[in-house]
């Protein structure tokens, strides 16, 4: 049966880079469950992938999308459901004062980051970031 809230829709303005960072993280996250290492993967994919030329610096999940917009120049998207998040994004869960946190990227058809799920983060998304092409 297929389910269609898993196929992401493809923006072709999202920076083609992110969209190969989502699908080195799936290939490289074959755990069924966190290994706690959420940011550090999201963020060696985007590098990997050559959609920043640099790793974050930000140790926490919770920081990503601050530290992404400020420094590496994405865009907060107005989108409340992690489903509707393009291909490529970045999904930024938790709550920015507490340490439950998690970072994915939205793949094609699910979610990746230290491990892959077709279904998303339990945590409350703070906010979903792009890098738009250039």
């Amino acid at each position: 049966m297929h389910n269609w809230r898993l196929q992401a829709p493809v923006d072709p303005r999202i920076d083609k880079h992110m969209v190969l960072a989502a699908f080195i993280a799936r290939l490289k996250s074959p755990h069924e469950w966190t290994t706690l290492k959420c940011w550090h993967a999201v963020k060696s994919a985007m590098v990997e992938a050559g959609a920043i030329a640099t790793l974050p610096s930000s140790i926490y999940a919770r920081e990503a999308g601050d530290e992404l917009v400020e420094k590496y120049g994405f865009i907060r998207l107005k989108i409340h459901d992690p489903y509707l998040a393009p291909a490529g994004a970045v999904l930024v869960y938790g709550n920015k004062k507490r340490e439950e946190c998690h970072v994915e990227l939205r793949t094609t058809d699910g979610f990746a980051s230290d491990y892959s799920s077709e279904w998303r983060c339990k945590y409350n998304l703070i906010g979903v970031y792009v890098k738009f092409a250039r």
